[in-house]
């Protein structure tokens, strides 16, 4: 949901600071750095302003509502798609039901994982 939102320069910018993906989040905090380099990029703010944050880890709390705005708009699209896909495993007819069960289970994981993320926010 990230990545091809990234123009060139944006990934060569996030590249050049060694922050470029994987784009982590995680059951209890959304603290993943590379996660929020990215996301400032995309969130309309200057070089200076992305700067500051990357430097001193700055989020003035008036960035910090829109931010947490955009980023909650990306985290339900992706929940839109990760459920999308918890239906299509469930009417997969391959494989073993071992390996269906299991490829549900974690895709339903990934859903309670964006949901609990959506939920701080």
């Amino acid at each position: 949901m990230i990545l091809p939102r990234l123009s060139t320069a944006q990934k060569e910018l996030l590249q050049d600071r060694e922050l470029l993906s994987p784009f982590l989040l995680d059951t209890k905090t959304l603290r993943c750095k590379k996660t929020q380099a990215a996301i400032r990029l995309l969130y309309p703010c200057s070089q200076r302003e992305w700067d500051a944050f990357m430097d001193e880890e700055d989020c003035r709390e008036h960035y910090r509502e829109g931010i947490n705005t955009f980023l909650r708009s990306l985290l339900m699209e992706y929940l839109a798609a990760v459920r999308k896909v918890v239906r299509e495993v469930t009417d997969l007819q391959v494989g073993q039901s071992a390996q269906r069960e299991l490829l549900g289970q974690r895709w339903r994981q990934i859903e309670v994982t964006v949901s609990q993320a959506i939920k701080r926010l």
